[in-house]
Parts: C-alpha cells; structure tokens; sequence
C-alpha cells in the first residue's frame, strides 16, 4: 500500500465560450461614459468584415484575481485578470 499525500492548489475561474460571429451589433451608450459638456448617440453600431458572418467562434477564457488577498470568501473579487484564446473557424 502506498501512502499518498495530497495538498490544494489554488485555481482560478473558468468559462468556455462558444458561438457565431455576427457582422454588426449594436450598443447602447452608458450615459455616465459621456464627459460633461459632451453629447452622444443612445446607441452605436459596429460593423466587420474582418470574419465571415456566422463562422464558428469558440474561447477557453480563466480569471484570477489581481491580488493574494482576494480569495472570494473573505475579500471579494473587485478586479481579475482574463486570460485566454478566441478562436474563429
């Protein structure tokens, strides 16, 4: 019999994402994001062609937060880091 010892490693959250991409998408403004003094359409529409409309997107993304102390039991996560890979098919 072989004794094994185990101990956690701490991990970092994970989402997977998947689907199309769309040619354009429309968004709306956050009136706060407006300077004083300026004004700005309620929504914006953005546009590509960079990608073929509805060819297959997929992302393995992970979020960590930025500091030790933020361990989402005590101290919640106000900030993280993102890191991952898109990829369009």
């Amino acid at each position: 019999m072989t004794r094994r010892s185990a101990h956690a490693i701490p991990i970092a959250g994970a989402v997977g994402l998947q689907g199309t991409v769309q040619p354009a998408m429309t968004l709306t403004v956050v009136a706060s994001s407006v300077p004083a003094g300026f004004s700005a359409p309620a929504t914006f529409t953005i546009s590509t062609t960079r990608f073929a409309a509805n060819d297959a997107a997929a992302a393995a993304l992970t979020f960590s937060p930025t500091t030790q102390a933020q361990d989402c039991v005590t101290t919640p996560v106000t900030s993280a880091n993102i890191n991952g890979v898109v990829s369009i098919d």
